[in-house]
């Protein structure tokens, strides 16, 4: 386990703090996910982008994310919003706001 923590910890450390650019939320992003997540939106892409912008942009390229597929961001979110409530504050980032971070990660990937 612990040989797994440091594995992690050393490929947030090689992509941390590097400046990323961000695909606007719009209605393709929507169309490329919501068979998966119907009733997605373009508010709740937005949100997710922010919440990502806010939290994780400082030390995260969305780049890196772009590789990974839906399971495996549904297994990266988590751990990441969990960090952070850690680190700012329990509530940072709320149920909601992780599953618009996860959204819209999917739909970046999916427009990729």
């Amino acid at each position: 386990m612990k040989i797994l923590f440091a594995s992690f910890a050393f490929f947030l450390f090689l992509t941390a703090c590097t400046a990323s650019k961000w695909a606007s939320p719009n209605d393709s992003h929507v169309a490329g996910i919501s068979a998966k997540y119907p009733g997605a939106s373009v508010e709740q892409l937005k949100q997710g982008r922010k919440v990502f912008v806010d939290n994780c942009d400082s030390c995260h390229l969305l780049d890196k994310l772009r590789n990974k597929d839906e399971a495996a961001l549904g297994r990266i979110v988590p751990v990441m919003v969990e960090k952070v409530n850690k680190k700012k504050g329990d509530g940072t980032i709320g149920k909601e706001d992780q599953e618009a971070l996860l959204r819209y990660l999917v739909a970046v990937n999916t427009a990729n």
